[in-house]
């Protein structure tokens, strides 16, 4: 009976640090992206497309319009590979080229 408990908590465990691995690939690509510059993460998380299956990245961020300006909130579900060129347009995450 312990030996199936410590095979559950492995797996457990397993999955849980493939998801903070998937989180992380998702701040990675958001420290590559030009918003990251003129915007402040508030949370990130990797989900799943209930229509699709594939990973996606959320990302809840405050974006300023104009330096010095208040930030606004705005947030998203993005592709991790469309991160990268997540840009701050008049203060909305937008994916750019």
């Amino acid at each position: 009976m312990s030996r199936l408990m410590c095979v559950m908590m492995f797996l457990l465990l397993m999955l849980g640090g493939q998801q903070i691995a998937a989180a992380d690939k998702c701040m990675d690509a958001w420290y590559k992206s030009s918003a990251s510059k003129s915007c402040r993460v508030v949370s990130s998380e990797i989900t799943k497309n209930e229509k699709t299956g594939k990973e996606q990245c959320y990302v809840n961020a405050r974006c300023s319009r104009h330096i010095g300006e208040n930030s606004y909130p705005t947030s998203g579900y993005y592709e991790p590979s469309n991160v990268p060129k997540l840009e701050n347009i008049e203060g909305e995450l937008k994916v750019g080229n």
